[in-house]
């Protein structure tokens, strides 16, 4: 399955009527993050593998240590997020790490096409 059409989830319905601020930061953190590796993803022009190794370095490193601290509680009533939206998000995340993973690969595979190898050429001059 390729998140290539899949929208960032919304926050499910508190209970008590809205979210903490830091839950609300947090998902705008993620969605804006997984907005931009999406862009990428749909990109028509250039790309250097170093741009998508960013954004796989930044999903890796920054949203899931999000969602970890979001897991605490695992309900509503506590304040924190359902178990499974924070599995659905994490899901959602590994497929899209994996999408890059995939474009990098094959972006390598057409530069290393327009690679080429000098000959080594020697020339002898006589007179």
């Amino acid at each position: 399955m390729s998140t290539s059409q899949l929208a960032f989830p919304p926050l499910p319905q508190h209970n008590c009527g809205r979210w903490q601020a830091d839950i609300l930061a947090a998902h705008e953190t993620l969605k804006k993050m997984y907005n931009q590796a999406l862009f990428v993803l749909h990109f028509d022009g250039f790309l250097d593998p170093t741009q998508v190794s960013f954004h796989i370095d930044t999903l890796t490193s920054t949203v899931l240590p999000i969602l970890e601290a979001l897991i605490p509680g695992a309900n509503h009533e506590d304040g924190h997020l359902p178990h499974e939206w924070v599995v659905g998000v994490a899901r959602l995340t590994g497929q899209t790490v994996q999408d890059l993973w995939d474009m990098a690969q094959v972006i390598n595979a057409f530069k290393q096409q327009e690679v080429c190898t000098p000959e080594l050429v020697t020339e002898f001059r006589s007179g």
